[in-house]
């Protein structure tokens, strides 16, 4: 395809009155608009998560060989002359090329059946295995979002004892160790002699309990969040042409059930707040602080008050994280 073949040949559909057009724009901003607001909550989520563990870190911990908290699995691909094993199947297929930059991967560009999963290397792996990239794109760490199975280039991380919000936390931090040891090398791969010589540090069991029961809470809306970017994304995606073409009439649209969802709620007693000061991992126990954050959610009085007691906090730009 060259510049004159697309300029003669390419046919595009577009209505052309400036009130669809500006319809149309309308409800694809809104659907762009709260994809967005998704993946920063989820950042923000992403923050608190690793600052709430290096905290438990600090409080009380111990160091332990990574096989002894941890079971490395490994996958494998099916012949792929085989058609039976990838013709119309439903079992997403990680691959290094598939991380996204969030905290889930929930699509995977290929998909094998039933009898492709018996004829490989690799088990299928429930929802919150911790996914680490070891050849390819290097060191990428990531929790399946959806039963997944996975290819040789990759290794499945399953807690023996911990819950995968610690693997997660913990993996991450192995592959920053592994990364300072390169000093500067070609990062080219991750091997289980790699990960077998880790140490993780862990927290105590009473603290262990105490993270999971946060986290899990917190990985549960960012899986939720993710979810429905990729629901709207779909939504967008097939919109958009049948808008374009006059297919469906933009005047029959109707995203209101869309605003409902634009909520600043987090699970547990967590909130997303907005603002400009700087506050970072403050513990709350002052008037002047109340105050702040009364100020701070003036647009946001059906969620908290002034008057709410607040026991934590942790911030990132201009987003707070307050506990109540």
């Amino acid at each position: 395809m060259n510049k004159a073949r697309l300029c003669t040949e390419i046919v595009v559909t577009y209505p052309e009155s400036r009130a669809t057009q500006r319809a149309i724009a309308s409800i694809l901003s809104a659907l762009d608009h709260k994809i967005a607001l998704n993946c920063r909550i989820n950042d923000h989520l992403a923050v608190l998560l690793e600052a709430a563990y290096d905290g438990c870190l600090a409080h009380s911990s111990r160091i332990v060989p990574l096989g002894e908290v941890i079971k490395i699995c490994s996958g494998g691909t099916p012949r792929t002359s085989v058609d039976e094993y990838w013709r119309d199947g439903q079992i997403p297929f990680f691959a290094p090329g598939d991380v996204v930059d969030s905290v889930f991967s929930l699509s995977t560009a290929k998909h094998i059946t039933k009898q492709g999963l018996a004829n490989c290397n690799s088990d299928l792996y429930e929802t919150g295995t911790v996914m680490l990239t070891a050849r390819g794109t290097v060191g990428k760490v990531t929790m399946a979002g959806a039963p997944m199975a996975m290819n040789q280039s990759c290794f499945a991380l399953v807690g023996l004892g911990v819950p995968q919000s610690v693997v997660f936390q913990a993996i991450k931090r192995v592959v920053r160790s592994l990364q300072a040891k390169a000093n500067g090398a070609t990062f080219a791969a991750i091997n289980i002699k790699d990960l077998e010589t880790e140490n993780v540090i862990v927290p105590s069991s009473k603290t262990l309990d105490r993270y999971s029961n946060f986290a899990e809470a917190l990985l549960l809306q960012i899986l939720e969040n993710e979810k429905e970017s990729l629901e709207l994304s779909q939504i967008r995606d097939v919109l958009l042409p049948k808008l374009m073409s006059g297919e469906i009439d933009v005047s029959q649209v109707d995203l209101t059930q869309l605003n409902g969802h634009l909520a600043y709620g987090c699970a547990d007693g967590w909130y997303f707040l907005t603002g400009t000061a700087r506050h970072e991992n403050r513990f709350v126990g002052s008037k002047q602080f109340r105050r702040l954050c009364a100020r701070l959610l003036a647009s946001r009085r059906h969620l908290l008050h002034g008057t709410h007691r607040f026991h934590s906090i942790c911030q990132k730009d201009d987003a707070f994280y307050v506990a109540a």
